[in-house]
C-alpha cells in the first residue's frame, strides 16, 4: 500500500476492501464506482464498445460489482453519515436500498443501453441531507451539464466532469467535512473537495490512475483559495 498526503487530502494506492477497514469515521461518501457494463471489454478479439478504454486491473462485469464494488460501498457507508453514489443503470439493484434517489440528466454524455440511448443516470442518496432543503428548495436531480472540457483528454475509462462532482460534494456535505471516495479514479472528487473546502480520503487500485489523481490534486492544492468555489 502506498499513501500520499497532499494538504487535506489523504490518498491510498491499493485495494479498497483491504484499506477501508483501517479508515476511521468520515462525514460522507462520494463515489462513482464501476458500473459492471463490460466497459471497454474484448470479445472474440474485438472491443465490445468502440473508442472505449479498458479498466486496467479488473473486468468491468456484474460479478465484479456484486463481489467487490457493493461490499466496498457497504463498508464505506458504515463509516459515514451520508452518501452519494452513481451506481449506473444496469446493476443498480445490487446496491443497498438508498434513502432517496435522484438522477443525473445529461444528454451531452448519453450512452447506448439495451433499449436505446440513456440520457440520465441514477443517483443514490444515503443518510440525511445536511442542509435545510425546505428553505433552499434544493433538488436531488442534477440538470444538464454539457461542459466536459476537463475530461476530453481522458486517460480513465469513465471520468466525470468536475462541475458535476462539485455539485455532488456541495450537496452531500458541509465545509471542512471529510469526504471518502473508495473508487477515486483520476481524482475528480478530490479536486472538487479542495475547491469547496472539504477534506478528502481517496482510494485507487490502479497506479497509473493514482498518479494522475495525485498530480491533479497537487495542482488544485497549490492553487488554494485562488480558485476556491463559492457555495
Amino acid at each position: 500500500m502506498r499513501k500520499e498526503q497532499i494538504g487535506g487530502c489523504t490518498l491510498y494506492l491499493g485495494d479498497c476492501l483491504e484499506i477501508l477497514p483501517e479508515i476511521g469515521k468520515v462525514d460522507a461518501v462520494v463515489t462513482d464506482p464501476p458500473y459492471g457494463v463490460m466497459l471497454g471489454s474484448v470479445k472474440n478479439g474485438q472491443a465490445t464498445r468502440k473508442k472505449q478504454m479498458n479498466y486496467e486491473d479488473f473486468e468491468d462485469t456484474p460479478e465484479y460489482v456484486r463481489e467487490v464494488v457493493v461490499p466496498a460501498i457497504k463498508l464505506a457507508l458504515s463509516k459515514s453519515e451520508r452518501g452519494f453514489i452513481t451506481p449506473g443503470n444496469r446493476n443498480m439493484f445490487l446496491y443497498p436500498q438508498p434513502d432517496d434517489m435522484g438522477v443525473w440528466y445529461n444528454p451531452a454524455s448519453c450512452t447506448m443501453g439495451r433499449w436505446g440511448h440513456s440520457l440520465a443516470s441514477p443517483i443514490f442518496w444515503y443518510g440525511k441531507n445536511p442542509k435545510n432543503v425546505a428553505a433552499s428548495g434544493a433538488s436531488s436531480i442534477s440538470g444538464h451539464i454539457s461542459d466536459v472540457s476537463d475530461i476530453k483528454n481522458k486517460i480513465h475509462p469513465c471520468p466525470k466532469p468536475l462541475k458535476f462532482m462539485r455539485w455532488a460534494v456541495n450537496k452531500v456535505s458541509l465545509e471542512n467535512e471529510i469526504i471518502l471516495d473508495p473508487f477515486m479514479g483520476s481524482g475528480t472528487t478530490g479536486v472538487a473537495c479542495i475547491e469547496l473546502g472539504r477534506k478528502f480520503i481517496g482510494i485507487e487500485i490502479n497506479e497509473k490512475y493514482f498518479d494522475v489523481a495525485c498530480r491533479r490534486i497537487e495542482i488544485a492544492n497549490a492553487q488554494g483559495d485562488l480558485f476556491r468555489q463559492a457555495v
